[in-house]
């Protein structure tokens, strides 16, 4: 389970390559004797692994920058609903731990509130005791 992101990035860094030499290959024996045909083809295929490698590049940022935004209202005490990334990699892992933490400091919070509600309500002194 571990490390799933990486390789599926590495895999598709690699299929990207082998598909940009290959239309390379194929342009040159298709364009012999026509520059035209094999400067467009150069263009074509570097475009789409331009392409290709921002779409892969957003889908591995996304379930980042959602899950630092999570911790980010976390951190600010905004305990709302979590976030579900739907994916078993270690996003999908970070994302149902997150939750499981964002629950725990809701139950927690809600808790200290209402302690410090019935300490504030009460007009007799208070000890502390340590134990």
């Amino acid at each position: 389970m571990q490390f799933r992101v990486f390789w599926k990035l590495l895999a598709s860094n690699i299929i990207l390559q082998v598909l940009f030499v290959l239309a390379f290959l194929w342009s040159f024996q298709a364009g012999t004797g026509k520059p035209g045909v094999f400067r467009a083809s150069l263009a074509v295929c570097l475009i789409g692994t331009i392409v290709a490698s921002w779409l892969i590049a957003n889908w591995v940022t996304r379930p980042s920058n959602l899950l630092s935004t999570m911790a980010r209202r976390l951190s600010a005490g905004n305990y709302e609903p979590g976030i579900y990334l739907g994916r078993n990699d270690e996003f999908g892992q970070l994302a149902t731990s997150l939750n499981a933490v964002r629950q725990v400091l809701a139950a927690k919070n809600t808790e200290l509130n209402r302690l410090a509600s019935v300490l504030a309500a009460m007009t007799d002194g208070v000890i502390a005791l340590d134990e």
